[in-house]
């Protein structure tokens, strides 16, 4: 059972901002910050919050402050052990030396966001009277109703002398970090991904010339707000794609000029959503990205802190919606290394998944990190959000939860279940045929149905691409989400190493529906009717889902979702619970198990294997895991889960 492969020793970062470290010390308090933790991170980002300190970098020669915006995220005055310190340049650069000293990467990160000096005077932050930016209004984002934004520029737009804001911005960039000694850049918020949705913007004449000599489109000669409706109407797959081209052509001459200084780079993923929204909402093509040379990304899930927030506006809660958004994420770039961001906590937007609601940070924890792609985990590492004021006892905790969710590598060269299929051909048909539609002509995704599957109880928590698929030998259990967009090659290759296949969505015959086969032979089947959606105008917010037709009878999610669980090895008969499992090794199969509900539930698991013990990895239960043989040797476990919790098991087999 056990095989050979490499498996890197999970990543630990830290995100953080200068007020997690204190520049009174000669170590800028470096030694007493490590210390508080047991593991040390392998990467540091700096959060220096405006991009003001590269737009007007212009060497090291002599020392200055570097203003408030720098030293904490949005200037802001105190966190739980000091208030915000002047930090100037020449600090800045020692304390990524002094980091660096310590065999830590350390990486540079703000956002694209300007602080006009009415915000500054409001919230009692030092500003420049003029910064670089206040001198070039033109980059400023013109939204699809034809007003500008004061906050938020574009990072595709030309200067006003002619020249593309990224060539400045390359140079500043490369000189800056090399000046201050970071290991490379992190792009965050507004950089790694836009920050407007394509819907609402930049629609400028600049932005407009530029697609349509990219598109070859002859666009009509209207002014805003009449030219987005235009665009938005006649031309959204090509305003995506040129989007994506723009993305990448951007981050392409980042990371050319940043190699060339053995500097690397790692970009946020877009705004928790899959790649099927990141492409269509924002323009951002992961595949593009990773070609070019992107070391990793950090993948933006923070399920715990949305829903704290109340930052859902769908039936399925905001873990499912990162379980299918990091698997398919996954599924795209099986090559690329993913960091998963642990939204922790936050002073600056005021949430703290830790202290107030630290089971479903542990279950963020445990089972996005414990997702599978062709066989390994989809993600590698974590990267703490943010990283300042948390005490010994605190990190203790953290890097206790991390440190089991990485354990127990899968031992099989694929953990048992039902399979998703990832096709980026697929993948491109579905894209391009959604994105002709507007909202009500419109399908759910196959992003949508793989949510609505895991909400249902459907235990898909494993990926395999079909290039992965072509390599394996013999049956295997496949779920498909809108095969209509297989090309016919594929679809026979699926068919060949199907032992049992689910479909979902749109069937190639064109009509919509649910099926379940076994060895051939129809288990299931129930066609659906599509509702078109309330709303059908794109949201301007990644808060808000895409309006999409939805089943008129949703019951048949949990329908197929009760057939489909008789293959995993591990089952719940709790509706609340979500449950699977994977080898660690021959003789141990781990067990995950989650509670959604936000109250105690004590539940049974059937475990199809010979299990002869069972202990708990996790803190709950506190109590021995009661079991129960059933027929042909399989077990039944009874198990208490904490509200919004989830537990880790380790078994015993025979």
């Amino acid at each position: 059972m056990n095989v050979e492969r490499n498996i890197r020793a999970p990543q630990k970062g830290i995100w953080v901002e200068l007020i997690g470290f204190d520049n009174t010390l000669a170590d800028y308090g470096v030694a007493e910050y490590l210390g508080r933790m047991p593991v040390q991170p392998d990467f540091v980002s700096l959060l220096l919050f405006s991009p003001e300190i590269v737009h007007a970098h212009s060497g090291l020669e002599h020392d200055f402050l570097i203003g408030d915006l720098q030293c904490s995220y949005f200037g802001r005055p105190f966190n739980e052990e000091r208030q915000r310190q002047d930090w100037t340049a020449f600090q800045l650069r020692g304390l990524v030396a002094e980091l660096k000293k310590r065999s830590i990467e350390v990486f540079a990160s703000f956002f694209d966001m300007v602080v006009t000096p009415e915000q500054a005077e409001r919230h009692h932050v030092r500003r420049k009277a003029v910064e670089w930016i206040d001198r070039h209004p033109e980059l400023m984002v013109e939204r699809r109703d034809g007003s500008r934004s004061a906050s938020t520029f574009c990072l595709w737009k030309h200067l006003a002398d002619g020249i593309l804001y990224e060539d400045f911005f390359v140079g500043q960039l490369t000189a800056f970090l090399k000046d201050y000694g970071f290991s490379g850049f992190h792009g965050s918020d507004g950089y790694g991904h836009p920050r407007k949705a394509l819907c609402d913007g930049d629609f400028s004449d600049d932005m407009v010339k530029q697609f349509s000599e990219y598109t070859k489109l002859d666009l009509p000669d209207l002014p805003l707000p009449e030219r987005a409706e235009w665009i938005l109407g006649h031309a959204r797959e090509a305003w995506s794609c040129f989007h994506a081209e723009r993305h990448a052509g951007f981050w392409k001459k980042i990371v050319t000029s940043l190699k060339r200084e053995n500097l690397s780079c790692r970009l946020n993923s877009c705004w928790t959503r899959d790649p099927f929204e990141a492409l269509f909402r924002y323009g951002v093509d992961y595949r593009k990205l990773a070609a070019i040379g992107i070391d990793s990304f950090v993948v933006e899930a923070s399920a715990a802190v949305c829903e704290l927030e109340g930052w859902n506006d769908i039936e399925p809660d905001c873990l499912d919606q990162r379980l299918a958004a990091v698997q398919r994420l996954k599924a795209m770039l099986p090559d690329t290394p993913l960091v998963l961001l642990g939204a922790t906590k936050d002073g600056m937007e005021q949430y703290d998944a830790l202290r107030h609601a630290p089971e479903w940070m542990r279950s963020e924890s445990y089972t996005l990190n414990n997702l599978f792609c062709n066989g390994v985990r989809c993600t590698e590492g974590l990267l703490v959000c943010l990283g300042d004021g948390l005490t010994p006892a605190e990190w203790r905790t953290i890097d206790a939860v991390h440190t089991l969710a990485f354990s127990g590598n899968s031992a099989t060269p694929l953990p048992p279940g039902v399979h998703t299929v990832w096709s980026d051909r697929a993948f491109e048909q579905e894209f391009s045929r959604y994105a002709t539609l507007t909202g009500e002509k419109r399908f759910p995704s196959s992003n949508t149905l793989l949510t609505e599957m895991l909400h249902a109880g459907a235990a898909l928590v494993s990926q395999i691409t079909v290039e992965k698929l072509n390599e394996t030998e013999g049956k295997l259990p496949l779920a498909v989400f809108n095969p209509a967009f297989y090309p016919e090659e594929e679809w026979r290759m699926i068919e060949r190493h199907a032992g049992v296949l689910c479909l979902v969505g749109l069937m190639r015959d064109g009509t919509f529906g649910f099926e379940l086969r076994e060895q051939g032979e129809l288990r299931f089947c129930e066609t659906a009717e599509l509702v078109a959606p309330q709303k059908c105008a794109e949201p301007v917010s990644w808060l808000n889902a895409l309006p999409e037709p939805n089943v008129r009878d949703s019951g048949v999610y949990a329908r197929l979702a009760s057939e489909l669980n008789v293959y995993p090895t591990v089952n719940s008969e709790c509706g609340a619970f979500q449950a699977w499992a994977w080898y660690a090794s021959n003789k141990t199969m781990r067990i995950l198990a989650r509670n959604r509900d936000g109250r105690y539930r004590t539940g049974t698991l059937l475990v199809r294997a010979a299990v002869t013990d069972v202990r708990s990895l996790t803190e709950d239960p506190s109590l021995p895991v009661e079991t129960a043989a059933i027929v042909n040797g399989d077990r039944m476990l009874t198990v208490k889960i904490p509200p919004h919790g989830s537990v880790i098991l380790e078994a015993d087999l025979e």
